[in-house]
């Protein structure tokens, strides 16, 4: 059962030769794949603009497969798909001097990626709810020859996709987008958001007990504070349980962001000098984050000040944990991310 509460276990190099099944894929399991080599695939039916944005490819070729029906907006109007996002995707690409090529069906349903180290096979659609820690399992391959068999095979799906370029995309959207603004005034929208689903059974997601004592292991004032919070000191335990759950949300949904702010002094740390931080959080706490095991995220708010999306006053609340555990619980997440993934 390596790949579930054992993959804990692996160290980092063993990591990245790891072959097998991984249950509760998360963003850094896709791009442990290797996205800087000379090609890279990606196979999915839905895909999304946060899954879609952390993905910061520099392979000479990259071929996306998704699901479209150039004659529908259904997928676009419920949220399953985000063309404009694709299109900004693959403009990116091309402004690099990448070969984007895009292929699209309305049938399109395999979740496959390919990349310089391994490939990826599973359940997971290029979603945050995809590859966010929920009830999907992907299996992860390095043997050569196998990968080749499955580069293969992707060529073999690739018969009965319609291939199309970025203009291709950008008349579709042009076409549609009031369409769909239209029908989406009638629905409730979908976000971008976690699977609600319990995480306490993934090492590899990190663990509160387990950051209690790491805690206990660092040599710095913050550290030592936060845990003397955890433990009850000026009945603040209930705050630190909170803000590590909620944080650790953020960067299961953000990775690309994680070794920024795990470089950031946890005694010296700000976030009330830091108005991009707070206006980022705000993004997420309304957009992506959710309610998971104990964890609620209506009582989240009432620890976040009004700049980070909650409902305490300007720079309010325990903004003073926050200042602490913002660096704590990113240098936390790194440490357990490249043991077991990267």
């Amino acid at each position: 059962m390596v790949g579930f509460i054992e993959e804990a276990t692996m160290s980092k190099s063993a990591s990245l030769k790891y072959e097998g099944p991984i249950v509760g894929p998360i963003l850094p399991h896709l791009d442990s794949i290797g996205l800087n080599g000379t090609e890279l695939v990606l196979a999915t039916a839905y895909y999304s603009m946060r899954a879609l944005s952390s993905l910061k490819p520099k392979a000479s070729i990259v071929r996306f497969f998704c699901r479209l029906d150039l004659r529908s907006v259904d997928d676009w109007v419920e949220g399953y798909t985000d063309p404009p996002c694709l299109l900004s995707f693959a403009k990116l690409q091309e402004e690099r001097g990448a070969d984007i090529q895009l292929f699209v069906s309305p049938q399109a349903h395999a979740k496959v990626y390919i990349g310089e180290h391994a490939a990826l096979v599973g359940s997971a659609n290029l979603t945050l709810r995809g590859f966010g820690g929920g009830q999907e399992i992907i299996y992860r391959i390095t043997d050569s020859e196998q990968k080749r068999k499955i580069s293969n095979a992707i060529t073999l799906y690739a018969k009965d996709f319609e291939k199309i370029n970025i203009k291709d995309l950008h008349d579709y959207i042009e076409y549609y987008k009031s369409e769909v603004s239209s029908k989406r005034k009638k629905r409730k929208k979908r976000e971008d958001r976690l699977p609600s689903f319990s995480r306490s059974r993934h090492a590899h997601l990190g663990d509160y007990s387990d950051f209690k004592k790491w805690l206990s292991r660092q040599q710095n004032h913050a550290a030592n504070e936060i845990l003397q919070r955890a433990m009850g000191k000026s009945n603040l335990s209930g705050h630190i349980n909170r803000n590590f759950h909620g944080l650790r949300q953020l960067f299961l949904a953000y990775p690309e962001i994680l070794e920024k702010y795990s470089k950031e002094k946890p005694d010296g740390y700000k976030l009330s000098k830091d108005y991009v931080t707070e206006g980022f959080i705000k993004e997420f706490v309304t957009k992506n984050a959710i309610d998971e095991d104990t964890f609620n995220v209506e009582i989240w708010k009432t620890y976040l000040p009004i700049e980070c999306g909650g409902r305490a006053g300007r720079h309010g609340g325990t903004i003073g944990n926050l200042n602490y555990m913002m660096p704590l619980v990113a240098r936390y997440l790194l440490k357990i991310f490249k043991k077991n993934i990267l």
